[in-house]
């Protein structure tokens, strides 16, 4: 049985991509991966920007124009994860909001677990975010992590 030329290419080039390759620029340096969830907006002078996640570690860069927000996720997936941004009187409040876990916590395992909270049940989630926050210099930053593993 012969397999025809194109399922051959496909096949050469799915064997020659390397997920390592994904993350190199042209010079060969290692270049960040591209975020998985975005947001940017206004936030005034003398407010905050406050974010809280679970497990991330959290970069702040100073720049002009709209504050932006980017998130990827270093272990696990983001499909699990929903984002709250909430604009408040003091700023903007972006909070990580997680699945609210199965319903029957009667197996054994689970038996000394607490119930699912208004961000959801966290401790079943395995993921761990990377997150860049680009700001004014004149908006304050406000970091709430749990843990940055």
């Amino acid at each position: 049985m012969s397999i025809p030329n194109a399922l051959l290419s496909v096949a050469a080039a799915a064997i020659a991509f390397s997920p390592a390759q994904a993350l190199l620029d042209p010079a060969g340096k290692e270049a960040a991966p591209s975020p998985e969830w975005q947001w940017s907006g206004k936030v005034a002078a003398g407010q905050r920007f406050k974010l809280n996640l679970v497990r991330a570690s959290v970069r702040v860069v100073r720049r002009t124009g709209p504050a932006r927000l980017e998130i990827s996720a270093t272990h696990g997936s983001l499909s699990s994860v929903a984002f709250e941004v909430e604009e408040t009187p003091q700023g903007i409040e972006v909070t990580d909001i997680y699945h609210p876990g199965p319903p029957d916590y009667r197996l054994p395992w689970r038996s000394c677990l607490p119930p699912s909270g208004p961000r959801g049940a966290f401790w079943l989630s395995d993921v761990r975010m990377s997150a860049t926050l680009y700001l004014p210099q004149s908006v304050v930053p406000v970091i709430d992590v749990m843990s940055e593993r």
